[in-house]
């Protein structure tokens, strides 16, 4: 953090009674260079897709898509969440 001051990251988990160790809930991920780098020479469009992660481990990985100078896909910023819905959006 204090190198890249412009980083962002969320984490949520569950903290239930009774139980000891929490549970991973959700991430969110944003390189303050990246975010810059898209603001500075990318178009101003911005897509978001995701994809279901299967197996033992579920959930969605949400992803927030730029495009450069160059026609190029530029990642801005990604999410690692249980579920799409109203919960995670907060």
């Amino acid at each position: 953090m204090r190198m890249n001051p412009t980083f962002i990251v969320m984490m949520k988990c569950s903290e239930e009674a009774g139980v000891q160790n929490p549970v991973f809930q959700r991430l969110y991920i944003c390189l303050g260079a990246l975010k810059k780098g898209w603001k500075e020479g990318c178009r101003r469009i911005l897509g978001l897709d995701g994809c279901f992660i299967k197996g033992f481990h579920t959930g969605q990985l949400l992803t927030a898509i730029g495009v450069d100078p160059n026609n190029q896909m530029y990642l801005v910023a990604y999410a690692l969440v249980e579920s799409e819905c109203k919960d995670t959006w907060c």
